[in-house]
């Protein structure tokens, strides 16, 4: 578990899951539930309904819920805790802080699985011990390192940006907070979905929290049927005549009364209203797919079940159909063909087509249809998103100071040697450090310069 190659191992099988879940269309919330799992199969083309139904088992379509997902971030918490505890001893040293150890304990000088390199530089000097030692922690203090002679007077110590090495402990605590959020959230976040549609309230939160109001929809693409790109514009009711204003883009996010809210889909609506061509009134339409009683408007969406699309005039004992007829000289202009149905007829016994905005008349009533878009969003109601931020922020903050400088500590060591000691020496550095290779070898020529035998 102790290992910097697992680390790697741990993010990619992650980054993968979450690739995997951004290209296999996922399932929506409560998909345990039986209408809207029948909803969101009659989209699938149907030659392909036995596989998913096969695969949806293995959690395919669920991945960001699934064991795919809870286990590598279990493990990555589970290897980050390890790692930490594995480094904090040698990164402790590495800060200089365990320098002026008691005579006898040679703990400092054991070898320690760091991530980074370690070389090992000597060169024989003549002239005393006392002398060499000197001049190596003259130089070494003008290369811009702190030098610490050891409390046996054996050799010294030397570090330089020795706060760095915080930055590797960083990145495991960041993991870890990280991991452990995403979890906590998978198990114990509450996530609601919220479809806002204009002029109907929609409660934030819990039923007495304060309400979001739809006031327009913008959505951008060659295709109006999946926009690339989309604007909403909202209030939020704050008290009797009171609102504040809110824009939120497509897939951004923000914080609203404690719950992280987020633009997920701009879904394509096709609103219709019937009017009575003798009397001039409202006529009251249900729609065969929502459990809803009749309405004068009703908003049905385009890019769903096709039995969504279906609405009764139960004063007429008629069936309309709307279907989209993308206009193939205008495709960024909505069309709609609309077919009457009577009774309990499988044809249909008028059609016409029509632009959204536009009127047409089809028996005794005379039908409106306009485009729009409905907002859905999603609010995650628990703050252990917190945690995952402030996790990734961590992480990302110690992988950029690991990338701006680099720690690096020296153990020093100068021996006599020979019969004649006081004629010569050999200094011997024993160095720790984090960088690339670029970086390491021009560490490397800087220490070498600071031995070489000169005046």
């Amino acid at each position: 578990m102790a290992g910097s190659r697992l680390t790697v191992v741990l993010l990619v099988w992650v980054a993968v899951v979450l690739s995997l879940s951004a290209v296999v269309p996922q399932a929506p919330p409560h998909i345990e539930d039986p209408l809207v799992r029948s909803q969101w199969l009659a989209n699938v083309p149907a030659n392909a309904r036995p596989v998913v139904e096969r695969l949806q088992v293995f959690g395919v379509f669920n991945l960001l819920d699934s064991a795919w997902l809870r286990l590598p971030l279990a493990l990555l918490l589970a290897h980050a805790m390890v790692m930490l505890a594995h480094l904090s001893p040698a990164i402790w040293r590495r800060m200089g802080w365990s320098s002026r150890r008691p005579p006898g304990d040679s703990t400092a000088d054991s070898p320690v699985d760091l991530p980074g390199k370690s070389l090992r530089l000597d060169r024989a000097w003549p002239g005393p011990v006392e002398h060499v030692g000197r001049q190596v922690i003259n130089r070494l203090e003008k290369a811009g390192y702190r030098v610490l002679l050891r409390q046996d007077r054996e050799g010294f110590v030397a570090w330089r940006w020795r706060w760095g090495w915080l930055g590797l402990a960083g990145v495991y605590l960041g993991l870890g907070l990280a991991s452990a959020g995403l979890i906590l959230t998978g198990w114990l976040g509450q996530v609601r979905e919220i479809i806002l549609e204009p002029g109907n309230p929609a409660p934030l939160s819990a039923p007495d929290a304060p309400s979001l109001v739809l006031d327009e929809v913008t959505g951008v693409g060659r295709d109006p049927i999946h926009p690339t790109t989309g604007l909403a514009s909202m209030r939020l009711l704050t008290g009797v005549g009171e609102s504040r204003r809110l824009v939120f883009p497509l897939h951004h996010s923000r914080l609203l009364r404690g719950t992280w809210l987020t633009l997920v889909d701009l879904r394509p609506v096709a609103e219709v209203t019937a009017v009575d061509t003798k009397t001039g009134e409202h006529a009251l339409l249900r729609p065969f797919a929502a459990r809803t009683s009749s309405q004068e408007r009703v908003r049905l969406p385009l890019a769903e079940d096709p039995e969504a699309r279906f609405v009764g005039i139960p004063a007429q004992n008629v069936t309309l159909r709307v279907d989209y007829q993308p206009d193939a000289e205008r495709p960024a202009t909505p069309a709609f063909s609309l077919s009457l149905f009577q009774g309990s007829e499988t044809l249909p016994s008028q059609s016409a087509l029509l632009v959204s905005g536009d009127e047409v008349t089809l028996g005794e009533m005379r039908y409106l249809v306009v485009f729009d878009y409905d907002a859905i969003l999603r609010g995650h109601s628990t703050l252990w998103w917190v945690m995952v931020a402030v996790g990734w922020g961590v992480t990302a903050l110690s992988f950029s100071l690991l990338a701006v400088i680099t720690p690096v500590y020296v153990r020093g060591q100068v021996t006599a040697e020979g019969e004649a000691k006081a004629k010569g020496c050999r200094v011997t550095l024993t160095v720790e450090a984090l960088g690339d290779e670029q970086r390491l070898r021009r560490l490397r020529q800087e220490l070498r310069a600071c031995l070489e035998n000169r005046a």
